[in-house]
């Protein structure tokens, strides 16, 4: 990789590089309106993964997938009861 292409990573080697001073000196606002903005573009980003996923599935689940799940249909053919005549 060229030197300067990722100019936004400060290299850890660099003895004038500090990092938590750099964070203590900076407002409270200001560190308060990254972490809000970070974690908007995070919630952004997973409802997007989410939503992408689940449309495709629903999208799909009438020509691409070939299970058929009838809810109201009965798997067992007897039934369970609490008095099996053991007493």
């Amino acid at each position: 990789m060229r030197p300067g292409a990722m100019w936004f990573i400060k290299d850890p080697q660099d003895q004038n590089s500090h990092p938590i001073r750099d964070i203590l000196d900076r407002p409270t606002f200001t560190q308060l309106r990254k972490i809000c903005v970070s974690g908007v573009m995070y919630a952004f980003v997973v409802a997007l993964v989410v939503s992408s996923v689940a449309g495709l599935l629903l999208l799909g689940s009438k020509s691409i997938m070939p299970f058929r799940w009838k809810n109201r249909y009965v798997f067992r053919r007897f039934s369970f009861n609490k008095d099996d005549g053991q007493s």
